[in-house]
């Protein structure tokens, strides 16, 4: 038997919606022999099996392994494991955990309480995991090798490193935007920073080597730094001349010809 697939049932069963009957026959969508025999009875029995297996996983992340082992327990006695040899046209020989006649509910929670028990008893609660993602909270089996996976997909990983990742630069942002508003903040940024806050806000304080070339001459702005006891003071900006590659090239003809002529 393998306990692994048999515990991962257990998981899918916690990670489930059952809404109505038509969510549990659409888990079952690729074993018609189970998902033809579904009644609103197995629904109601799935429901409380589907909580008990969450508390499972819950207690075992916490460390409660007391807690787990109860509620397995619980489970093993409400739905015993009835080990029989089954066959299919006379040759796919396969083991049921239940005996003939049993309904859905019976045989598919007793093969996953079964599976997650011999799980627990193999790898402690601590391979038991909750998703680390706020907006998901699925439960999963942790098959890492050193016990490091925090979250049941790589959607979910993906998606709360982005989002941690975008709080980070905004609250950088933030940050790098206050000290401007307050000069007695010194302008600190971590590196997380979008790129180009920190040179935005000198330019609109006029603290950046360029917004002097870059604004005109008739543009004058009060700084809050250069306040004494008259009031605030006026800074006006003159835009500096820029010199290119022509110019230089301009400036040099210029120069040759001048010489030129005097030597004549």
């Amino acid at each position: 038997m393998d306990f692994d697939a048999y515990a991962q049932t257990a998981a899918d069963l916690a990670n489930l919606e059952l809404t109505d009957l038509a969510d549990l026959r659409a888990f079952f969508g690729d074993r018609p022999w189970w998902s033809e025999r579904l009644t609103e009875r197995d629904l109601a029995v799935f429901r409380r099996a589907k909580r008990k297996f969450r508390d499972v996983f819950v207690k075992g992340a916490e460390g409660d392994d007391h807690a787990a082992v109860d509620v397995l327990n619980g489970l093993l006695e409400q739905f015993p494991v009835q080990p029989r040899i089954a066959g299919h046209r006379g040759g796919d020989w396969h083991m049921h955990v239940t005996g003939r006649g049993s309904s859905v509910a019976s045989e598919f929670i007793a093969g996953a309480a079964w599976g997650l028990s011999a799980w627990l008893c193999r790898f402690k609660g601590a391979r038991f995991g909750v998703c680390a993602d706020n907006r998901c909270g699925n439960v999963y089996l942790d098959t890492s090798s050193n016990r490091c996976r925090r979250f049941c997909s790589e959607r979910c990983a993906t998606r709360s490193h982005v989002a941690a990742h975008r709080a980070r630069k905004k609250e950088a942002a933030a940050a790098a935007l206050a000290a401007v508003v307050d000069p007695a903040v010194p302008l600190r940024v971590a590196r997380s920073a979008p790129r180009g806050v920190v040179g935005r806000a000198a330019y609109h304080t006029g603290t950046h080597r360029s917004s002097r070339a870059l604004r005109p001459r008739a543009l004058r702005s009060t700084r809050p730094d250069a306040r004494d006891e008259r009031g605030p003071k006026t800074v006006s900006y003159a835009p500096q001349p820029v010199r290119t590659a022509r110019c230089r090239r301009a400036k040099f003809n210029d120069s040759a010809r001048s010489a030129s002529r005097t030597a004549r």
